[in-house]
């Protein structure tokens, strides 16, 4: 596997006022075997994650600046940052390049997923943030009209976008240990839909554990839960070929093993 992550982060605090913002981008590719398709090309690099991820919060904390409680708005974009392309029975994608002429099945802004929310926040101490919105937005954006058309990221009847309504959680943990060598970063957010199915709760789970090696030089592991009622995965299964069978709806786990370089400006 080959692979790569990007994190920038820029927070501004001022009296009462908090700005908080993260982006996030990472790509990872694979290549299992190095022979042919029966095309005659040469068997293409699997994407194993792309996306590029944008979180923005402003608050401001409640009467007294020792408040614990901030009144919040909560802003993020996930999308991704290359096309991706579908694979066969033969060589199972989402591929990096399109050997098989096939249509695309996802690119930048198609799909993007975005929330908007206002709600409050509650930082009982440095390490943990509980954000909760009873206005809840998020709306799912297929820019592309014939990767609408395949209806697997969540949008209905080919449509270029579909709206919801509901309820938002986020809650953030992070933490360091050993001469801060050690370090935890978690991020929940769990979302209801007011407006259709509220049971089913949409799922976004990612968490980092770094060990710092040298200045600037760390190894980490990240792994990703998401789960969408409404957004089709694929189906992992040791009995098909290339370990997949369609796709479905089912809790997506992802996992990659960095080494990472950082600066702080």
């Amino acid at each position: 596997g080959l692979g790569g992550a990007l994190t920038l982060k820029a927070n501004y605090k001022k009296g009462m006022l908090a700005w908080d913002n993260l982006i996030i981008g990472q790509l990872q590719v694979q290549k299992l075997g190095s022979g042919k398709l029966t095309s005659g090309q040469t068997i293409p690099f699997q994407k194993t994650i792309d996306e590029l991820r944008l979180n923005s919060k402003v608050g401001r904390q409640f009467k007294g600046s020792g408040s614990k409680f901030s009144f919040a708005a909560n802003t993020s974009v996930l999308t991704q940052l290359t096309p991706s392309f579908p694979g066969s029975s033969e060589y199972p994608g989402p591929l990096l390049s399109n050997p098989y002429d096939t249509t695309t099945q996802a690119t930048f802004l198609s799909p993007m997923t975005m929330t908007l929310s206002l709600g409050i926040d509650f930082k009982p101490d440095s390490k943990l943030a509980l954000f909760y919105s009873p206005l809840a937005y998020k709306g799912i954006l297929v820019s592309d009209g014939a990767i609408a058309a395949l209806n697997v990221h969540g949008n209905r009847a080919g449509k270029k976008s579909f709206h919801n309504f509901g309820s938002l959680i986020r809650i953030t943990y992070s933490d360091t240990w050993w001469a801060d060598r050690l370090s935890i970063t978690s991020n929940l957010l769990l979302y209801s839909n007011y407006l259709m199915e509220p049971q089913n709760i949409d799922v976004d789970w990612s968490s980092e554990f770094g060990l710092q090696i040298a200045n600037g030089l760390s190894l980490s592991l990240i792994a990703n839960v998401f789960y969408d009622h409404d957004v089709l995965v694929q189906i992992s299964d040791v009995n098909s070929p290339g370990g997949v069978s369609g796709l479905g709806r089912r809790v997506n786990l992802t996992q990659q093993l960095l080494f990472k370089y950082s600066r702080q400006f």
